[in-house]
C-alpha cells in the first residue's frame, strides 16, 4: 500500500513517457477506478487528460463479473462485463475470463486465460476481438481499456490471494 500511488499504470513507452492509463484499486469497500488518456498531446503531464471510469464488481458473493461502462467517440456509453468463465485452482491467483458487451453477450470481444501450472514464460494470455467499425485512435484507446482493466482484475485477485495467504 503506497498512498496516493496508481494501484496500475500503463506507459506506451518508457516510465518516463506520460501514462496513458491508470487504475484506482480500492483498499477497502470503495470504488475502482480506472482512467484513459483521451488526448493523443505528450504535452500533458501526470494524469491530466484522463476520463475516469468505474470498475464494480456485480455479484455479491463472488468475485466473478466486473462490469464497467465506456463512451465511445461517437458519444455512445456502452457496458460491458468481465465474466470469470473458470475456477482459480488453489495454486492460482487468478481465474479465466471473458470480456462480453452487456445485451450482447454472445460475442466475446476479449478472453483472458491462464498459461500452464509451472509459468515459466507465459503467466496468461490475452486476446482482444479486432472491431473493424473503429478508427485507429478510437481501436488504440479500446485496446488501453480493455488491457487497463484485466490487469487490474488480476491485481485484484493477486492481493486477495495474498491476503488469504497471509497469517
Amino acid at each position: 500500500f503506497t498512498a496516493g500511488a496508481h494501484s496500475v499504470v500503463l506507459h506506451a513507452g518508457p516510465r518516463t513517457t506520460p501514462p496513458i492509463g491508470a487504475a484506482n484499486i480500492s483498499t477497502f469497500k470503495g470504488t475502482n477506478q480506472f482512467g484513459v488518456r483521451i488526448s493523443a498531446s505528450t504535452a500533458l503531464e501526470g494524469m491530466d487528460g484522463m476520463v475516469w471510469e468505474e470498475l464494480r464488481r456485480t455479484g455479491s458473493w463472488t468475485h466473478g463479473t466486473y462490469a464497467f461502462e465506456w463512451v465511445w467517440a461517437d458519444g455512445e456509453r456502452r457496458k460491458y462485463e468481465w465474466q470469470r468463465t473458470s475456477s482459480p485452482l488453489k495454486l492460482d491467483d487468478q481465474a479465466d475470463m471473458e470480456l462480453v458487451e452487456k445485451g450482447r453477450e454472445g460475442m466475446v470481444l476479449a478472453k483472458y486465460t491462464r498459461g500452464a501450472l509451472i509459468r515459466w514464460t507465459v503467466r496468461a494470455r490475452l486476446e482482444v476481438r479486432v472491431l473493424n467499425s473503429e478508427g485507429e485512435e478510437e481501436w488504440e484507446r479500446w485496446q488501453t481499456v480493455v488491457l487497463l482493466t484485466v490487469m487490474t482484475l488480476v491485481e485484484m485477485s493477486r492481493r486477495r490471494a495474498r491476503q488469504r495467504k497471509s497469517p
